[in-house]
């Protein structure tokens, strides 16, 4: 019970680590993100909440084909309004896509977002039935998933989080599946959005869950969900995969996020080697379906207080689960 105690106060303290607050973003941008404009406009300008450093910085203005329409970005004296001058631009839809580095600290901060010219945007139509049934499938399937034990509950967990995400992907870019595959956009869906930083989660999860757990693998599970929570915090301190790239401090987080794995990898292989017999504890699986669950939360989530609710009912509901199924395993035997 200690045990258990102690992992859900970890993982409640990591789950409520914020970005950082000297962290640039984006305020407000013409065109503004959705807008229909009946002429091309000369330049996107982009209004930032603290100075942009132009060297370390890239901002592109694309269609939904990958076909570039900006030129050299150019930056007021304060650093703090960017003006991106374009081609003349045809009828159809663009994507502003902006890598913004500060000049204060280095932290970098990522965008997407649609405009047209003389052409709407069209925003794949989301009933909230539909979400809202995407989603209560995906809460129920944590909840199976940690009471039968068995991958497949996470499996489908995860499939809802990839159904809401190209949902979100389609409106973001509006563009056939082929041409955001052929155009190099997945990858920014994935790594750049919120929606996709879910999905990254639940996969990983739903990875690990099927790790291998029989001797002499009994700790490899346990250290990927380990490695996973480790990841996490990090990634939302840096305000996303796509922003933790990008900064200055990546590579270097990179490295230790991935020294940490190995270790935890050959420690967890060689145990056996060594004559050392370690069960994984029943926990283990507990701290999936809450990692699970913090994706499952953050798809819908609009601040981290917001996550921090969501995660909190579905991992307290997760909680009292393993607490009911561990209670009723001890009274079995007892009887």
């Amino acid at each position: 019970m200690r045990r258990l105690l102690l992992a859900w106060l970890v993982f409640a303290a990591l789950a409520v680590a914020t970005p950082a607050e000297a962290q640039v973003r984006c305020l407000s941008s013409f065109p503004a993100p959705g807008t229909r404009l009946e002429a091309p406009p000369g330049s996107v300008i982009l209004w930032m909440n603290e100075p942009v450093d132009l060297q370390l910085s890239q901002f592109r203005v694309l269609d939904p084909r990958g076909r570039r329409f900006d030129l050299p970005a150019r930056i007021s004296a304060d650093g703090l309004r960017v003006e991106v001058p374009l081609y003349p631009l045809p009828d159809g839809v663009y994507v502003v896509h902006y890598r913004a580095a500060s000049v204060l600290n280095g932290h970098v901060s990522v965008g997407l977002y649609s405009f047209g010219v003389r052409t709407a945007v069209e925003v794949e139509e989301r009933s909230f039935a539909g979400v809202a049934a995407l989603r209560a499938v995906g809460a129920a399937a944590t909840l199976a998933a940690l009471a039968s034990g068995s991958v497949l509950g996470a499996v489908l967990a995860t499939l809802t989080a990839f159904l809401e995400w190209a949902q979100a992907s389609l409106s973001t870019v509006p563009a056939p599946w082929p041409i955001l595959l052929h155009g190099g956009w997945v990858g920014l869906l994935l790594a750049g959005t919120q929606p996709g930083w879910a999905l990254l989660l639940a996969t990983a999860t739903t990875a690990a869950w099927a790790v291998p757990v029989r001797p002499p693998r009994t700790l490899l599970r346990l250290v990927a969900a380990a490695w996973i929570l480790l990841v996490t915090p990090v990634v939302a301190a840096a305000g996303g995969p796509l922003s933790l790239l990008a900064s200055s401090h990546g590579p270097a987080l990179v490295l230790m996020v991935a020294a940490y794995g190995t270790a935890g990898v050959l420690a967890a292989l060689a145990l056996p080697v060594l004559g050392v017999r370690v069960q994984e504890p029943s926990w283990t699986r507990l701290l999936l379906a809450l990692l699970l669950a913090a994706a499952w939360a953050l798809r819908p989530a609009r601040d981290v207080g917001e996550f921090f609710a969501l995660w909190t009912a579905l991992g307290a509901l997760c909680a009292g689960a393993y607490l009911l199924g561990q209670g009723r395993l001890r009274w079995g035997i007892r009887r």
